[in-house]
């Protein structure tokens, strides 16, 4: 037996539920689950970064690199917020970096399905492909002086 989330009226909802996300509008948020289709195999976890792409394989040296911010992310894909429609189908190369600029990511991936919001933007579903740098993880200091402050720190 599943149980519905109520509404706070006490009203039950009907259907497979998802989260939006804090300050964004419920119109703009994901889609419900299609009628028969499974529920998510992976969490998806709310994580917002600053998002480059290109086209693959790229057509020129000198094509622009796109910008957006991501919305979640799972293990197998991401969805992301940018300023023009993808066709469903297209390979890209994306770059991901942390708000403050630190490059968290980098990938290909395939773009799964472009939907238009109302802001006037786009959101793309992503599946990943293959990733060619994982996140960096901060080196530890070997100096002596260093760890025993760390240990006298802690």
């Amino acid at each position: 037996m599943q149980i519905q989330p109520t509404h706070p009226s006490g009203k039950e909802r009907s259907g497979p539920q998802r989260s939006t996300g804090a300050g964004e509008n419920p119109s703009e948020a994901h889609p419900p689950l299609r009628t028969g289709q499974a529920p998510r195999a992976e969490k998806r976890d709310c994580v917002v970064r600053s998002f480059e792409y290109s086209h693959y394989p790229r057509d020129a040296r000198q094509q622009q690199r796109l910008i957006g911010l991501t919305r979640d992310e799972s293990k197998s894909g991401l969805c992301v917020v940018v300023d023009q429609p993808e066709p469903s189908g297209s390979l890209l190369q994306i770059a991901l970096q942390t708000l403050d600029g630190d490059p968290s990511m980098q990938a290909l991936a395939v773009v799964a399905w472009c939907r238009p919001r109302e802001d006037g933007r786009y959101a793309l579903g992503l599946s990943l492909i293959e990733r060619t740098c994982r996140r960096r993880t901060p080196l530890r200091a070997r100096h002596s002086s260093c760890e025993r402050q760390m240990r006298l720190s802690a």
